[in-house]
């Protein structure tokens, strides 16, 4: 399962708590992606040894559960009978932010997160989801809440996060 933070209580919908997709859910569930704007997703498994981002099968098939997840929402809203709550759901955007804690400087660190966020960008947008709802961004060596709070592990020298921004 994936690492987010603050999923108990959270009021998500039926329609996204089962998926017809649900083969292609082990690691990452749908809902997790069914949060307020500015709530970061972080994903388990999407953290790097470094300095290079390079994806292991694993990882590919975790980045195929999170298209499967934002395609159930964005696309798949046949089953919420809640007009206004589909037509929110169109319009989702999210951040892929990429962190570094390898490199000795922080434009190092830069280069490393942004080509990690572009990496993983760019394998969503191959399989499938549209570039207008993803967009990179480099975060160096900036802390992320999430990730203190919580369950990954904070050995991976490089990682990404999900950030709906839209």
């Amino acid at each position: 399962m994936s690492g987010q933070t603050g999923k108990a209580g959270r009021d998500v919908p039926a329609p996204y708590l089962t998926t017809r997709d649900e083969v292609g859910h082990e690691l990452v569930k749908t809902e997790e992606f069914i949060v307020p704007i500015g709530t970061t997703i972080p994903i388990k498994g999407l953290e790097f040894p470094g300095p290079e981002c390079v994806l292991t099968f694993d990882q590919q098939r975790i980045l195929r559960q999170v298209f499967n997840s934002l395609e159930e929402i964005t696309e798949n809203t046949v089953n919420d009978p809640d007009l206004k709550r589909v037509a929110e759901h169109k319009k989702m955007k999210f951040e892929i932010r990429g962190y570094s804690n390898s490199g000795a400087t922080e434009r190092e660190r830069r280069a490393l997160s942004e080509n990690c966020a572009n990496i993983v960008m760019f394998t969503l947008t191959r399989t499938g989801t549209p570039a207008s709802r993803l967009q990179a961004k480099a975060m160096g060596s900036r802390k992320s809440s999430a990730r203190r709070k919580s369950v990954l592990s904070p050995t991976g020298r490089l990682w990404v996060e999900f950030v709906r921004t839209q």
